[in-house]
């Protein structure tokens, strides 16, 4: 965070130098600045941190097994597909209620209660249907994550879209970091049970409730809808609710981020149910709560790169945040989708070569879990940058939450499918990742297929709704978007009527 502050001040000399040139004491008020946006990220990012820092996390295949006498096969067939299965389940529901009057911080706070009874299950139930239970309350509280990291954009100004997100998922990640490593440290060093890391892990998700409750932010932009989805089903049926969230991907740029989405989100999801057993197979008695935090450290630099990539992927280096990532031009967005995609996959398929040595393994997957979140972070700001320039006509706010969980969705529906066929085949852990290799090459194929469509025919404007498209054409270089150009029409529509007015106003005088 430090870092990204460092690069925060260096993007705005120009305006320090501006201000200081007209007013003084800039030094001071750039000062205050900072410190309130240090504090409005930590207030954001803490609810993350906490309820990720679980110590228990890298043991928990070995606590299943040895703790609640679970078989291997048992844990692989019949508890971790309930998380994927959960997700894919929560997610739709999840994205209606944050347009509801829950909004979105009745949904995160629904998913911190899912989170204590995760932790109550773990610590307090013993059968294998418990256990299964204790993972669709898991994946209830992992399904609002979507409508977490969306908050990131309703909750600051636009300058610092960018830099919030890519703090909240470098937080969260760097949280399960401290967790795993106070783990091992306990475990190691002070021979704790492992039914004890699970009360400490208790105790931080109870803090991160306390800290949702008490310091979370409260949204700069009013969440305010004029017609929720089940809104539009009930007056309008589904054909038009169909038609809005159809209008949401007008743009380019969201398209290919969201084809790369429905694909990658889904293979993390399976790699993050399955490098535990991976590490597991490798060597039994292995260091796992340092094998976590090293997986966890390559997820959070991937996600903390970000903002400072930014430079490279923007026009104009003087801005940073989500103006700087919606300047990230259609090709360079391919480029790295493309390129990411295909080191993500020659990492998956490797790491099932290792067979002795875990460290080999955590390296691997450390770092295509990291190419992974670096991607994420990358296509979450481009997204919500994109819907905030698309127009529509029945929200106020952009439905970030809707995008992001349509997304999931399909992501998790592809998983789900896949796990379900994998598990009924009682397939090993390496299947699970070849198949993750295979998917990461069907993503770069679609990717590619997409990019030469929009290449053959391509839209004037990505910003506008597609049956206008060809109607009116936009000059990007000059930054005007539908708003100013509305204003301009208003401007010259009241004008005109001034003008009228003034000449009935000369003809009675005249009569």
């Amino acid at each position: 965070l430090k870092l990204q502050f460092l690069y925060f001040i260096g993007t705005r000399q120009r305006k320090r130098e501006e201000v200081n040139s007209h007013v003084g004491g800039f030094d001071e008020n750039i000062s205050m600045l900072l410190l309130s946006e240090w504090k409005y990220l930590l207030r954001i990012s803490m609810v993350g941190f906490l309820v990720n820092c679980q110590p228990s996390e890298p043991f928990l295949t070995q606590y299943l097994e040895e703790v609640k006498n679970l078989s291997d096969s048992d844990v692989e067939t019949y508890v971790w597909p309930w998380d994927t299965y959960g997700s894919f389940a929560f997610l739709i529901p999840v994205a209606i209620l944050s347009e509801s009057k829950m909004g979105y911080r009745g949904v995160i706070l629904l998913g911190l209660l899912c989170r204590m009874a995760t932790r109550l299950l773990l610590l307090f139930g013993e059968s294998l249907e418990l256990m299964s239970l204790m993972q669709v309350t898991y994946a209830m509280a992992t399904s609002t994550n979507t409508i977490y990291f969306a908050y990131a954009f309703i909750s600051c100004i636009p300058d610092l879209h960018t830099t919030t997100i890519s703090s909240m998922y470098y937080m969260y990640h760097v949280g399960n970091v401290i967790g795993s490593l106070l783990g091992q440290a306990l475990v190691s060093h002070y021979n704790c049970h492992l039914k004890t890391l699970f009360y400490v892990s208790l105790g931080f998700t109870s803090t991160g409730l306390v800290w949702f409750l008490t310091l979370f932010p409260r949204p700069v932009a009013t969440q305010h809808y004029q017609r929720s989805l089940v809104t539009i089903v009930k007056t309008e049926g589904i054909t038009a609710a169909a038609k809005c969230v159809v209008d949401l991907y007008q743009s380019r740029l969201v398209l290919l981020w969201s084809v790369w989405w429905m694909f990658a989100y889904g293979v993390a999801n399976i790699v993050g149910n399955y490098y535990q057993n991976q590490f597991y197979e490798i060597d039994p008695k292995g260091s796992f709560g340092y094998a976590e935090a090293g997986v966890e450290v390559g997820i959070s630099l991937g996600a903390a790169a970000v903002p400072f990539l930014a430079r490279y992927f923007s026009r104009d280096v003087s801005e940073l945040g989500s103006h700087a990532a919606s300047k990230w031009s259609y090709d360079k967005s391919f480029m790295i989708i493309v390129v990411g995609s295909a080191v993500t996959a020659g990492l998956l398929w490797w790491s099932t070569a290792v067979t002795n040595g875990l460290w080999k393994s955590v390296i691997l997957n450390s770092s295509a879990m990291g190419v992974n979140s670096f991607l994420q972070t990358c296509g979450s700001s481009c997204i919500a940058t994109s819907l905030q320039k698309t127009p529509t006509s029945d929200s106020s706010l952009p439905r970030y939450s809707v995008v992001f969980s349509a997304n999931a969705f399909i992501a998790l529906g592809l998983a789900t499918i896949t796990m379900k066929s994998l598990s009924y085949h009682k397939a090993s852990t390496s299947a699970y990742y070849r198949t993750c290799f295979f998917a990461l090459v069907t993503l770069i194929a679609s990717c590619t297929g997409c990019f030469w469509y929009s290449k053959q025919y391509p839209i004037d404007n990505d910003f506008k709704p597609m049956q206008e498209a060809d109607n009116s054409v936009i000059n990007e270089n000059s930054g005007s978007d539908d708003g100013e150009q509305q204003q301009q029409q208003q401007q010259q529509q009241q004008q005109q009527q001034q003008q009228q007015q003034q000449q009935q106003q000369q003809q009675k005088q005249q009569q």
